[in-house]
């Protein structure tokens, strides 16, 4: 409701007093002036703030170039010091004293670490090498010590079956010892050579010998007893002891039993050295005991020698 202006009774017009309209006109005035008061604080705040974080920024930035420049120029100072250092190290070192200096204690360095670094780097480097050539070497030796023993058991085979094929009855006696060793590696050689060895004195021609040139030395063998003619065959070298085999069994004056003792003597003897001397007596033998004489198996007309010898005149 508005309020209306009054007048007084004289016709003049009475001034009012504040009416609502104007408590509300100023009401209204103080809140635009307090918003337009807040919007300036919070514009002059903004603008202060931008202000304050672009001078922060700038702060930041100034100082972080500041810094950055600084460590540039720390880097630059400590490289040129450096360098001045090295030069001045290059020139000192130059001289001869200090280069004598270095040398003397670099000496005297090494003489205090010289033998325990050289220990080390030897077990470490060298000692294993050297258990590892010396596992080496021994493998090499045993193949070569067992190289060595077949060489030398070859050699002692041939040297030996040539003996034997040349009249010698002890090497004939050493093949028939290794046929029966199993261990020997050319025991089956051993039994071919034997095989063939007596195949040739078992076959139709008789094998040859040497005869004892009885003009030579001046002497009558028909005048010599048995006895004589056992001493003549121990002195004679074994290549004539074939001849005296043969003389003897042809001496009709000497008796049948006689002749057949001298004849196992031979066969007995394992000294003989004429295989041809043994294979004539064994023939002999076999041939006054009526028995087969197979070559060089003596066992046999030993035993029956043994058994017979007392009924033989």
């Amino acid at each position: 409701m508005e309020n209306e202006e009054k007048k007084n009774p004289d016709g003049e017009q009475k001034e009012q007093g504040p009416t609502f309209r104007h408590y509300q006109d100023i009401v209204d005035h103080a809140h635009k002036e307090v918003e337009w008061v807040r919007s300036a604080y919070k514009w002059l705040g903004s603008l202060l703030t931008i202000i304050i974080i672009a001078g922060l920024g700038l702060g930041l930035w100034f100082s972080y170039k500041s810094i950055r420049d600084f460590k540039d120029e720390i880097r630059s100072e400590v490289g040129r010091v450096r360098k001045q250092v090295e030069s001045q190290i290059d020139e000192e070192f130059k001289k001869e004293n200090i280069r004598l200096l270095v040398q003397k204690k670099a000496e005297e360095r090494i003489d205090d670490i010289a033998d325990q670094l050289i220990e080390q780097k030897i077990e470490e480097n060298i000692s294993p090498k050297i258990e590892t050539t010396e596992s080496k070497l021994k493998a090499v030796d045993v193949e070569l010590t067992k190289a060595n023993q077949k060489l030398t058991a070859l050699s002692e085979f041939t040297l030996t079956l040539m003996a034997a094929q040349n009249d010698d009855r002890l090497a004939f006696n050493q093949l028939i010892s290794w046929v029966n060793d199993k261990s020997f590696a050319y025991r089956r050689l051993a039994g071919d050579a034997i095989v063939k060895i007596r195949t040739y004195y078992g076959g139709a021609l008789s094998p040859g010998y040497i005869n004892v040139d009885w003009e030579q030395k001046n002497i009558d063998p028909s005048k010599l007893t048995l006895s004589d003619l056992r001493k003549t065959y121990a002195e004679l070298p074994s290549a004539y002891h074939a001849y005296l085999v043969n003389y003897i069994s042809k001496r009709t004056d000497i008796p049948r039993k006689d002749k057949m003792q001298f004849f196992i003597d031979v066969l007995k003897d394992e000294e003989e050295g004429s295989l041809t001397a043994t294979h004539y007596a064994g023939g002999f033998f076999a041939k006054e005991a009526n028995l087969k004489w197979s070559p060089f198996v003596i066992k046999p007309l030993l035993e029956w020698w043994v058994k017979s010898k007392d009924s033989i005149e």
